[in-house]
Parts: C-alpha cells; structure tokens; sequence
C-alpha cells in the first residue's frame, strides 16, 4: 500500500509536478481527429494532464490544439468563431468583455480596442440562446459609427 505522500506523487498530473512533468516528456492521445468533423468546425474542449486545451481544425483541415486561455487576457478561446484560419467574431454572456477577462485598469488597453485593432467584432451580453429551438442559425450584422470605441453589433437569430 502506498503512503499519502506516495500517492500524491503518483497520481499528481499538473504541470509542476514530478509525474506531471514525466508525462509530459511523451505523445498523450487526448482525441480522435474524426471528432473534428471538418474545416471551421466548432472548437471542442479538452483537458489533458490537468490542463485546459481547445482542439480545432482550421480551414485547411489541419487539427491544432491550444491553450484555451488567451495568453493575453486570459478569456477562453472556446469561444472564437474558427474561420479562415483565425478568430472572426467573439461572442459572451458578460455584459462587456472587459469584465470578463478582468480588465482592471492595469495599463494595457482593454480587450475590446485589443480585439478592434485586429478586425474582430464582439458580441456581448448574450442571453437565452439555450431558449432557442436546436436548429438555428445567427446572422451578426456589425455597424460602423464615427467616433466610437464599442463594438455594436445586431444579432439576429433566424429559427
């Protein structure tokens, strides 16, 4: 029988630790590729040794596995919309994405000049889209206006 303290050594798998780290040395399988149905497919979520990771297939097919935090500000790229290889739109039910990666006035600028700068629109304060039947589609219509540091966006749901 293995004390406590052996146990823990053993069966710890977060980065860091002394098995964690041994099994990190060696190819983990953490899916089949034909649970990615095709290019652009939604992301699915993994956890492999203790660890958060997105995998994905990009539009040339190819299957990629991330972080599923941003290094930058931490929100999950879980939910990125995956399209000609690279994020097109991010979407949350937080009322501003600021509040959800903790923008806290801490000298870089927020998320949401962050994600503007590179061409991708938000979508925030989403709500109730568990109330819409199973087949639907979304279209988000972005609006361009002078002088404004927002991303206003109409979505509309089509069921």
């Amino acid at each position: 029988m293995l004390s406590i303290d052996d146990n823990i050594y053993m069966t710890q798998v977060d980065r860091g630790s002394a098995m964690g780290d041994f099994l990190r040395l060696f190819w983990v399988p953490a899916l089949l590729s034909s649970e990615l149905p095709g290019p652009d497919c939604a992301p699915i979520r993994v956890t492999l040794l203790g660890e958060k990771l997105i995998a994905f297939r990009d539009s040339s097919g190819k299957v990629g596995l991330l972080f599923e935090k941003c290094p930058h500000r931490r929100a999950s790229l879980f939910f990125g919309r995956n399209e000609e290889m690279g994020i097109k739109v991010v979407g949350t039910d937080a009322c501003s994405i600021d509040a959800l990666v903790g923008h806290q006035g801490d000298g870089l600028p927020p998320a949401h000049l962050t994600l503007l700068g590179a061409g991708i629109p938000q979508i925030e304060d989403l709500k109730s889209l568990g109330d819409l039947p199973k087949h639907f589609y979304v279209v988000i219509a972005p609006m361009k206006l002078a002088r404004s540091s927002g991303a206003p966006v109409r979505v509309l749901a089509f069921v």
